[in-house]
């Protein structure tokens, strides 16, 4: 009489499928803050090495890049803090109006930042302006 292929015992059988699927991992919930950290410092790491990279190549614009987005985001800090006063404390407290008028004195120094910081991102470099005094420059022309 020929042997079985599969096991006619319970515990035999169980133990050959788990070694078939032992080697597929699924994705389980435990799982996503330890992916969500290992993706933040590779993005952490990208960004690092673009303003390495910046502060060598370009260095006052790449300044200005992050004076920008620095100032955008304590624009959008100072507006959130600014509305939780207003609707969520009393406007009778002595520290309303400082922390109100703070926050809406940030926003305003984050705006003129914003601004100065898009200027200076916005300006042709030395070598555009060259290229544009070039291309301004009259020719010599052998016909006249």
């Amino acid at each position: 009489m020929r042997p079985s292929p599969t096991p006619t015992c319970l515990k035999k059988r169980n133990r050959k499928e788990r070694r078939k699927v032992d080697h597929v991992r699924t994705l389980y919930a435990r799982d996503i803050p330890g992916i969500a950290i290992i993706v933040t410092g590779f993005v952490a790491l990208l960004v690092v090495v673009a303003l390495a990279v910046g502060l060598v190549t370009h260095p006052i614009r790449t300044i200005a890049l992050v004076f920008h987005k620095l100032a955008a985001l304590d624009a959008g800090l100072a507006l959130l803090l600014a509305l939780v006063v207003w609707f969520w404390t009393d406007h009778a407290k002595p520290d309303f109006v400082p922390c109100f008028w703070g926050s809406i004195g940030v926003i305003v120094a984050s705006v003129i930042i914003r601004a100065f910081a898009e200027w200076v991102l916005e300006r042709p470099t030395r070598a555009e302006r060259r290229a544009m005094s070039r291309a301004a420059a009259p020719t010599f022309d052998s016909r006249l």
